[in-house]
């Protein structure tokens, strides 16, 4: 297990990067938070080191409810676009900028496990005849890509794998 940064806190949830994944952690503010956690590692011999890991960020500037298909505007501030159901139908996401928006998938993944799960087996990412990126989601990771369902479009975003918005933060899971 390794745990290399953290990012913005949003919606009752901090999330950081583990196992080269982002993770969404219940928190109880929309404000900064710092959150902490002991954890105990062992070895084979019965060795153990304890050790404790202090979490903390800072809110998004936006939080926008995806509530289904249609046009969902950012702003020219950080976006937490957040995804509590998948519904019928496509959300199209403007203004979606890279360097501060991200995506909140983590209510709509079933039994997603960030240490045991690939997240390439949840998640997808493909590109549109237009050359806007498309996310779809199979919610359990059984059934492949054939099974994901498109939840969004993000409009003017091109040539972003999977790994690349995920190596940025633009997914949280």
């Amino acid at each position: 297990v390794e745990l290399t940064s953290i990012v913005d806190s949003h919606l009752g949830r901090a999330s950081f990067l583990l196992n080269n994944v982002w993770v969404g952690v219940p928190t109880t503010t929309t404000e900064e938070t710092v959150d902490q956690f002991v954890y105990t590692v062992s070895d084979f011999d019965g060795d153990t080191s304890t050790a404790t890991l202090t979490v903390s960020g800072n809110s998004f500037d936006n939080v926008i409810d995806i509530n289904g298909s249609g046009n969902f505007y950012g702003t020219s501030d950080s976006d937490l676009f957040l995804f509590d159901t998948i519904g019928e139908g496509i959300a199209t996401l403007r203004n979606f900028d890279l360097g501060e928006d991200a995506l909140d998938l983590s209510s709509v993944l079933e039994g997603f496990d960030p240490l045991t799960d690939a997240i390439n087996d949840f998640v997808y990412s493909t590109q549109s005849t237009g050359g806007d990126t498309i996310i779809s989601v199979d919610i359990d990771g059984n059934g492949g890509a054939s099974d994901a369902q498109a939840i969004a479009q993000l409009d003017g975003v091109t040539g972003q794998s999977l790994q690349d918005l995920i190596d940025n933060g633009n997914i949280i899971v």
